[in-house]
């Protein structure tokens, strides 16, 4: 039922994102509400910090670099604390691996370069490809 409720959040983050290239507050603080409920009812695990450093990284360069939105490191910090056993690392780096697929697929088609590419959409793929496995 988590994974469930996981997937219909973040593809609607992933709409919102393709949409409007914004997610909003109120969307943001849900899936933050969830991740309060996920830990008061699964408990505390003691690794939920090493799941949420990819996250963590990303809200960095966010800071960095404009060409990182902000929601892209609180939702993979949000993934970071429901995921288990070393699966939020494999996310982000799946994740990683289908945005530059389709980066690869854009760049051979001679498309505009400069175009911003949402990130949330190819994070819930590769949630839904570890949900899969």
């Amino acid at each position: 039922m988590e994974k469930i409720i996981w997937s219909v959040y973040l593809g609607k983050i992933s709409l919102c994102d393709i949409r409007k290239r914004t997610i909003p507050v109120w969307l943001l603080f849900l899936g933050s509400l969830l991740v309060i409920t996920d830990i008061c009812i699964m408990g505390w695990k003691t690794g939920i910090i090493v799941e949420m450093v990819p996250g963590i990284i990303l809200l960095l360069l966010t800071k960095m670099t404009e060409a990182i939105g902000m929601a892209d490191g609180i939702v993979l910090i949000q993934l970071g604390s429901i995921c288990r056993d070393g699966q939020a690392l494999l996310i982000f780096c799946l994740s990683l691996i289908y945005i530059f697929l389709y980066s690869m697929i854009l760049y051979m088609l001679r498309r505009d370069r400069k175009r911003r590419i949402p990130y949330i959409p190819f994070l819930f793929l590769a949630y839904l490809t570890t949900w899969m496995i």
